[in-house]
């Protein structure tokens, strides 16, 4: 995190901080009413729930604004409470309500001590936090790119045939192969470049047998990449030694290059990936601005809501790729609001962690039977926070990607495509924006099956999908709407610019080179191109239509361009 933004969020830290030590003798002075309110073996069982729930936000809230002694203590005795309230009791004793009282008399004490010039000086947000935030920043730098780079490989291998076989493939797939035949860097490529990713022989690596461990050269572990290993053993303790090494696949020869492709395709996808967004519900509207500052600074996209009612719209409006939920609030619990979200077919798969000061394992344990993902304990630290909802998200994303995307591609299956074009465009008409659809399809690509065979197919329609992915903007939507046909969903986008974009696109894919053997072959598309703006409304499958009548257009017209709808066909 740059100097400037890590001194704006302690700031904003420590305004919360002195908001919520100025909120504190309200507070106890709310709890000091109820506690005046229990008369000895007289009916409590309402006031001391009420005690209970503020002691409960207490224990939750105070260890986040520096006051570890708070949570801690208030923790005993809310627990305390707890036991009673699950009791048959129905009265509080002479000696239960002075003990209670001595109790939270020892709380303010805390408070007292803690609001001293000295323990304030003393609370600072995490060190550590500056490198876990400078960390995952650059894992979503990339995302907040218009336009994703072309990436750069190094190919570390010295089986030739091996390599120029892969630097080949991968060069279709539109990368920059940087080539290396051994473990000595040369000058050269090691001063002016920089990997994105590595790739690299087995055989290459030592391996030490008593340890059961790899050794990665300094110069490859220097550039912070992510590495994939190749190899020809297939045993349990290399694979091992290439986890203990942090590879991120292993791949046993003869090699699939499609698997290549999908895994290194993956990884780029992650690194370039939008930020996450995290919808916070919780009554302590404090705490909320706390985790939401936090999570904003680690680079994910944050909004809250302090109210159950405001939870159902908010979801819609902002949709959430995880909700951090606290289990209990004062007119509904968190069990129950998950309960209510799983309702939807749309968040059925929406991770939802609670963040709560319960400590009760059979509490927390229904809670996660009635919806939940995980369970996280208030207080949590700053970096516990982060890594949980990063590891959540990341974890998700992944298991939609199974899901909803193409095998082969990684783009967005037919079906899904078809759903996100209709939710993008009744987005476009509640904002009216222009978006623009366009249908893509590879021309005489049953001649590139027949003379080439479908393996060599499959790379064509792999590195069409690699392109689209790298030259069009991250808030695109690609999907692989049949064989080898696209359909890209563009918004805020005029349909001129539109064309230009897609002009480069066709222009940059017809220069690939594919290789089949000695033979050496291109390829070219058609595209069809529709807007919002040619119609005063339409429905997602009209515009679709539209988009694929202007593509036939193309193909009629000679194939290897891009035509605009037209209704004069």
């Amino acid at each position: 995190m740059d100097p400037a933004k890590r001194a704006e969020l302690d700031k904003k830290l420590a305004q919360l901080r002195e908001f919520y030590i100025q909120g504190l003798p309200a507070e106890f002075d709310k709890l000091q009413s109820l506690l005046d309110k229990v008369q000895p073996d007289k009916p409590a069982r309402e006031i001391i729930s009420g005690i209970h729930q503020a002691l409960h936000k207490f224990a939750g809230s105070g260890g986040s604004f520096g006051f570890q002694e708070l949570s801690v203590d208030a923790r005993k005795v809310e627990q305390e409470l707890l036991k009673w309230l699950k009791s048959e009791e129905l009265f509080f004793s002479s000696e239960q309500l002075v003990d209670l009282r001595r109790k939270i008399d020892e709380l303010k004490k805390i408070l007292v001590v803690k609001q001293s010039p000295e323990e304030q000086q003393q609370y600072k947000p995490e060190a550590s936090l500056n490198r876990l935030y400078s960390d995952l920043s650059k894992k979503s730098k990339a995302g907040q790119d218009n336009i994703i780079k072309s990436k750069r490989i190094w190919l570390v291998e010295d089986n030739k045939k091996l390599h120029e076989k892969l630097a080949r493939e991968l060069v279709s797939f539109s990368f920059e192969v940087i080539p290396f035949e051994s473990l000595v860097p040369h000058d050269k490529q090691e001063g002016q470049t920089t990997a994105d990713l590595i790739l690299i022989d087995l055989s290459l690596l030592e391996y030490d047998q008593a340890t059961k461990s790899l050794l990665l050269p300094p110069f490859l572990k220097e550039q912070s990449a992510p590495f994939l290993v190749v190899g020809a053993q297939n045993d349990f303790n290399i694979r091992l030694a290439v986890a203990k090494l942090g590879a991120s696949g292993y791949f046993v020869m003869p090699i699939d290059i499609a698997d290549i492709i999908n895994r290194i395709n993956q990884l780029f996808d992650a690194q370039s990936a939008l930020p996450g967004r995290v919808l916070i519900v919780d009554d302590d509207l404090q705490l909320a601005c706390h985790y939401k500052l936090v999570l904003e600074a680690a680079d994910f996209k944050v909004d809250f809501v302090t109210h159950p009612e405001e939870l159902l719209p908010r979801m819609e409006s902002f949709q959430p790729e995880l909700v951090l939920m606290d289990l209990n609030m004062p007119d509904v619990s968190g069990r129950d609001l998950a309960g209510v979200i799983r309702q939807f077919k749309r968040y059925a798969s929406l991770p939802i962690v609670f963040l709560s000061a319960e400590t009760e394992l059979s509490t927390q344990i229904d809670a996660l039977f009635y919806g939940a993902d995980e369970f996280l304990t208030k207080p949590i630290s700053d970096n516990a926070l982060i890594l949980a909802v990063h590891a959540r998200i990341s974890r998700a994303r992944t298991l939609e990607a199974l899901i909803t995307k193409d095998g082969l591609t990684g783009l967005l299956t037919h079906s899904n495509i078809k759903e996100m074009a209709e939710y993008e465009l009744s987005r476009a008409r509640r904002t009216e924006i222009t978006q623009c659809f366009a249908m893509l399809d590879i021309d005489h690509f049953k001649l590139v099956n027949d003379s080439y065979g479908h393996a060599v197919g499959d790379t064509v329609i792999a590195s069409l999908a690699t392109l689209l992915k790298q030259r069009l903007r991250t808030t695109d939507l690609i999907g692989r709407y049949g064989g080898e046909e696209f359909l890209v969903v563009l918004p805020e986008c005029e349909i001129d610019e539109a064309v230009i974009l897609l002009e480069k696109i066709r222009n940059l894919f017809s220069e690939i080179e594919f290789h089949k053997g000695d033979q050496v072959f291109s390829c070219s598309i058609s595209i069809g191109v529709a807007s919002t703006s040619q119609f005063l409304s339409c429905e997602a499958d009209e515009l679709i239509n539209c988009a694929d009548e202007a593509l036939y257009q193309a193909k009629r017209g000679g194939r290897n361009r891009t035509v605009m709808y037209s209704t004069d066909g």
